[in-house]
């Protein structure tokens, strides 16, 4: 079951998108909850141009089996033209918390 967990950065224009996303994304059982991070400086390249802005990033948890549906919503409900969204897999923790993830995002 640990390979079958999923955590996903995404970041958001601001705190409050952040919660409203992820809010949305809990209730809808996507995923099993997000922890949304205080805002901090991107420094990027977009088309050409320098950009410096302010953002907030949320690590999601998920089961494997949602990350498709997680790409489909995010990218459906997202602010941004592209938005980031990463994942990386569990391969190991705290049993109970895993299988608490694995439940809640079924």
């Amino acid at each position: 079951m640990k390979s079958e967990i999923l955590f996903a950065y995404c970041t958001f224009p601001s705190g409050e998108v952040a919660e409203s996303i992820s809010q949305q994304l809990v209730a809808e059982g996507i995923i099993a909850c997000a922890n949304v991070f205080p805002p901090h400086k991107a420094i990027y390249s977009w088309k050409g141009v320098m950009q410096s802005e302010s953002e907030c990033a949320a690590i999601f948890k998920l089961n494997a089996r949602k990350a498709k549906l997680l790409k489909g919503k995010i990218r459906d409900i997202h602010p941004y033209t592209n938005p980031a969204l990463v994942f990386w897999r569990i391969e190991d923790g705290l049993e109970d918390f895993l299988k608490w993830v694995y439940a809640q995002s079924l």
